[in-house]
């Protein structure tokens, strides 16, 4: 029987590759250790769930070991194409589409995230064809839908407008969309700040 799949995209954690935009204020190595501790909570928070199969999207493809190394095999792993944030979503749901119900993805830079907001998500699509979780940036934390709509071409991706691009897309297509709670990415030092469970971190190495 299908079920969901949800799709984190996950990058090797190296310096200068990961929160770059941290980097500049914490140290590369401080951003580095803090993506990592992002990536396990989230793997604990979202793992074991009855309503979704968890998939880590993971780039670049020549570390397929060293993830499986650092997350361990309790976890599925497929590697990202080539390409911009358009390419490498489009991918996912051409991929799966057709062995899924349902596909949601989901980043690395919201470690609060659980797994009863992503079940609830997934649970919005018995009424709805798509569920959007936006952030206060203007982007979304989570996507999911159960048609593979062309929602991410001709987005200006990294921008306040992300959410609302993607909105009119769905709209344009005739669909329906309903929304998770808004919540806040962890981005740039403002961000950080607002968790406190993360303070070590806001000293500069």
């Amino acid at each position: 029987m299908k079920q969901n799949l949800l799709v984190m995209f996950v990058k090797f954690p190296s310096e200068g590759k990961v929160k770059t935009r941290l980097g500049k204020d914490i140290g590369m190595h401080q951003a580095v250790e803090l993506y990592k501790s992002f990536v396990e909570k989230l793997l604990f928070s979202l793992s074991e769930s009855s309503v979704y199969d968890l998939l880590i999207y993971f780039s670049p493809i020549e570390k397929e070991k060293h993830f499986q190394a650092w997350l361990g095999s309790g976890v599925s792993y497929y590697p990202q194409p080539e390409g911009d944030l358009t390419v490498r979503l489009s991918h996912i749901y051409h991929k799966f589409a057709d062995v899924y119900d349902a596909i949601g993805v989901i980043g690395s830079d919201l470690p609060t995230l659980s797994r009863d907001d992503i079940e609830k998500g997934f649970s919005f699509l018995s009424q709805f064809d798509t569920v959007i979780g936006p952030s206060t940036d203007g982007g979304y934390y989570f996507l999911a839908q159960k048609e593979n709509q062309d929602l991410f071409s001709d987005i200006a991706w990294s921008t306040e407008v992300v959410c609302d691009q993607t909105i009119d897309k769905i709209s344009s297509f005739g669909k329906t969309v309903t929304f998770l709670e808004p919540k806040q990415d962890i981005d740039t030092i403002a961000d950080l700040a607002a968790y406190s469970e993360y303070e070590q971190y806001l000293k500069k190495e």
